[in-house]
């Protein structure tokens, strides 16, 4: 047998073969490929609710998603509401007890107190508390009463996208209502306003001098902690 001493000392050449390219090689490539996904920051707490109708009949049936991400001082909220029977600006607000440990919940048909068809935002406070925190373009001012709520459109959606201190927020909530932090996971979400006509039965309460059509609850949501 004859030995090639001059091949041997030559540096091999290598021919990539695609069939052969290892997978590992392939993944990282595919990788590379995919969309890019937005994800909640490392640490983040992601809480959800998903709002279902409250007073149908006249509500319209509304729905949506409210995610809240608390991630370090801040707290995010991102709205999504749809179903609305009327155009224009709609109150959203986070809803809860000031007193006590007792988480909130939505208000049902039992809640109808004076049977008059309709459960009005005085009948859902022994289940659901009262009127925290508003979405508005302030959320930590907890200002009620605001011309700053989000607008649906004319297929009855919004969308609200807010980001606040939570310093600030839970100052405010200590200051104006003696509440301990936010407490998000004994919290509900209310979507209030149907249009003017027909008018509702005058037995609907409402806040003082604000009319019962801007202030009746049509949808509700509980929060729950999702990570």
């Amino acid at each position: 047998m004859t030995i090639n001493l001059h091949a041997l000392s030559q540096p091999k050449r290598f021919t990539r073969d695609p069939a052969k390219t290892p997978w590992r090689a392939v993944t990282a490539a595919a990788v590379l490929s995919l969309p890019l996904v937005a994800l909640p920051a490392a640490g983040a707490t992601v809480f959800h609710a998903d709002l279902m109708p409250l007073n149908a009949s006249v509500g319209g049936g509304a729905t949506g998603t409210v995610t809240l991400t608390v991630n370090d001082d801040k707290l995010a909220i991102d709205a999504n509401v749809k179903g609305l029977r009327s155009a224009g600006m709609h109150m959203i607000h986070i809803h809860g007890f000031t007193t006590g440990n007792k988480a909130a919940t939505c208000a049902g048909p039992a809640q109808d107190k004076n049977g008059d068809g309709v459960i009005d935002l005085s009948e859902t406070e022994p289940v659901s508390g009262k009127t925290l925190i508003p979405f508005t373009d302030d959320p930590a001012g907890l200002k009620v009463p605001s011309d700053k709520y989000p607008v649906a459109d004319a297929q009855g959606g919004f969308t609200y996208k807010e980001t606040v201190s939570l310093k600030q927020l839970n100052a405010a909530l200590k200051h104006n209502l003696s509440i301990d932090g936010v407490q998000l996971d004994k919290r509900v979400i209310y979507v209030h306003g149907v249009p003017d006509t027909p008018p509702l039965p005058a037995t609907a309460a409402s806040l003082p001098g604000v009319p019962a059509a801007m202030t009746l609850p049509v949808a509700c949501g509980v929060i729950r902690v999702s990570k």
